[in-house]
């Protein structure tokens, strides 16, 4: 068994992770990003592995992992279709549960705030067994300037991840 990687998105998961890791202690990677607040009612699953923000009978998912997750609900309020929006805090693992769920979905894309390539996404993608008529998409930064610096906000609008890209990305994966 290797090392477990968490990546909440706020408080609540934050305090899951913690009381699931007294329980079982081993080895942990813990990401931890700025938000101290949540405003956000989101049930967390009885195996702890992520937390449903927004719920929807099928149509679109939208996975992500960490502070993003904060971006993807705020962009949801942009898009005009049931979105359902998946915090997997758990990052190294799917569980069955979430997997059974995303089979009611035509379409499932995940967001993160890094490279699309070997990243979460793709991770996700070889975890689940996509049918033929389900579409899957990768949200994610494509290339980077390393030069560039800015406050969080700026950097995520500079490489497509603020609210509005989000939702322009999501819109057109629902389109096509």
């Amino acid at each position: 068994m290797g090392m477990d990687v968490f990546t909440p998105s706020c408080v609540h998961e934050m305090e899951h992770v913690l009381s699931m890791h007294w329980e079982n202690p081993r080895p942990m990677y813990l990401r931890l990003g700025s938000a101290e607040e949540c405003d956000f009612n989101h049930p967390i699953n009885p195996l702890g592995l992520y937390s449903t923000y927004k719920d929807a009978s099928g149509g679109v998912a939208l996975l992500a992992h960490g502070e993003i997750v904060h971006q993807a609900l705020q962009a949801s309020e942009l898009i005009e279709t049931d979105l359902a929006i998946f915090s997997i805090f758990h990052y190294n693992r799917l569980s069955k549960e979430l997997i059974e769920t995303l089979k009611k979905f035509d379409k499932i894309a995940t967001l993160e705030e890094h490279f699309v390539e070997g990243g979460f996404g793709m991770r996700v993608k070889a975890s689940l067994p996509i049918t033929s008529t389900q579409s899957f998409k990768c949200l994610g930064i494509q290339e980077y300037d390393s030069h560039m610096s800015g406050s969080r906000p700026s950097m995520l609008a500079r490489v497509g991840l603020d609210p509005k890209s989000i939702a322009r990305s999501v819109k057109g994966f629902i389109e096509s």
